[in-house]
């Protein structure tokens, strides 16, 4: 069902994903994503944890609710390494683990506004009003029709200009990829979505614009697309079709603006440059009431990674020391906020991977091997700590498990005693 929704012909249809955090209001940010988008990483890239944030890497402490605190970006000590990525010094890590970690997210399919002609839509608990096709500040930095900010009014969930707004002009004719005048609304009819990014790369070399620690830089890094996104009316099916053909361009042009410098592809492990860390999700401002009586499952999405050929990515490929034991501390705070009774399912995203005839259908037929097949399954999987687990129930689905000593609560189920019952292990069972 929710790989159907993902699997969609029609642009405008798809998943909603949302990693929960410090907004509570009426309208929140969240990724809109079918398979039109090529690029990797489709939901905001944060973990959450229950804890202190001395105890817990980069990411949104539920307890306090708080970031942890960052440290900003270092500068290279003359060794000519250029910029150093260090978004959070909660752990003491080097460089910012977080692109290496799965994340958990709420994904949102039957109840999704954009779905209603759809078969498996149930009714409408989040509307989506409009979508940007990166990341945005939708409703944090955003001006309105009358030049404030959604703190200063009751936040409408509109589109408007960035408070820092580059409008991306043209330095001969002086066109430009938004205006103010039109609330930075993407003109489709000037601008076609697959044509941004080429027009973005021409438009983005500014050698005094990018001060970064002090050095003059080029080419922006992967935040930049946050200060010059428009927006497209998410009612609209063909203003969709060119948000996700947005989205794409920008991807496959990544060459010519992006710097791969803030994040730090190398810092972060990355398997190919610029693609681990790349920024791929959407930003759409949707009004929810209750997030978690609209979303259908929580999602755990598995870090961007190459063609596996007949392998297949799953859980068991993560690292055991790190990945896993936060994967599992993420679920348990899940947990702790009322989402215990979300099936679990699991989004893998790899390099290439479409067939032809796939390709032809959703990415025009070209460079099929530049984006990322993403697919959701099922899987039974005790965690290293030997007490929790994901563990299939009688209703077909996956729930998340954790064993808690002298516990007097039935509904928890015991890892160790039910493991013996899961016939397929540490294995994906289904696709969801």
């Amino acid at each position: 069902m929710l790989n159907d929704m993902l699997w969609t012909l029609k642009p405008e249809e798809g998943l909603l994903l949302h990693v929960p955090d410090y907004m509570t209001g009426p309208w929140r940010p969240f990724s809109h994503l079918n398979m039109f988008i090529r690029p990797p990483n489709p939901s905001y890239f944060i973990t959450y944890y229950k804890g202190d944030c001395d105890d817990y890497g980069n990411g949104f402490c539920l307890d306090q609710n708080v970031f942890c605190p960052t440290t900003g970006y270092l500068c290279d000590d003359g060794s000519g390494s250029n910029i150093v990525d260090n978004a959070s010094s909660c752990d003491q890590y080097d460089n910012d683990p977080t692109w290496t970690y799965p994340i958990v997210a709420g994904v949102t399919g039957t109840n999704y506004t954009q779905n209603s002609g759809s078969p498996y839509f149930n009714q409408a608990l989040a509307e989506a009003n409009v979508c940007y096709p990166t990341d945005s500040n939708s409703v944090d930095h955003r001006y309105d029709q009358y030049g404030k900010l959604p703190g200063e009014l009751p936040n409408t969930g509109d589109g408007g200009c960035h408070d820092h707004q580059d409008y991306l002009c043209d330095r001969k004719d002086k066109r430009c990829l938004s205006y103010w005048d039109s609330q930075c609304q993407c003109d489709y009819d000037t601008h076609p979505g697959d044509t941004v990014g080429a027009w973005v790369s021409n438009n983005s070399d500014r050698a005094d614009a990018w001060d970064l620690c002090g050095k003059k830089q080029l080419q922006p890094g992967a935040w930049y697309p946050d200060y010059m996104a428009c927006w497209y009316d998410a009612s609209n099916s063909e203003a969709m079709e060119h948000l996700v053909a947005h989205a794409s361009s920008l991807w496959t042009e990544r060459t010519g603006w992006l710097n791969d410098n803030l994040p730090s592809n190398a810092a972060a492990g990355g398997f190919d440059d610029g693609e681990l860390v790349y920024h791929g999700w959407t930003e759409c401002t949707v009004k929810v009431d209750d997030e978690q009586q609209a979303a259908d499952a929580l999602v755990i999405i598995i870090p961007a990674l190459p063609y596996p050929g007949d392998y297949e990515w799953s859980l068991c490929d993560l690292d055991k020391e790190y990945a896993l034991p936060r994967l599992d501390e993420n679920l348990h705070a899940m947990y702790n906020q009322g989402w215990g009774t979300k099936p679990v399912v699991i989004m893998e995203q790899y390099k290439g991977g479409l067939t032809q005839d796939e390709c032809d259908k959703y990415w025009g037929g070209t460079n099929c091997d530049d984006g990322y097949r993403k697919g959701l399954f099922k899987q039974n999987f005790l965690f290293p700590s030997g007490t929790s687990c994901l563990l299939i129930n009688d209703d077909g689905n996956v729930y998340y498990y954790r064993d808690w000593e002298n516990s007097n609560d039935p509904s928890l189920t015991p890892c160790q005693d039910a493991w013996g019952l899961a016939s397929t292990g540490n294995e994906a069972v289904s696709f969801a």
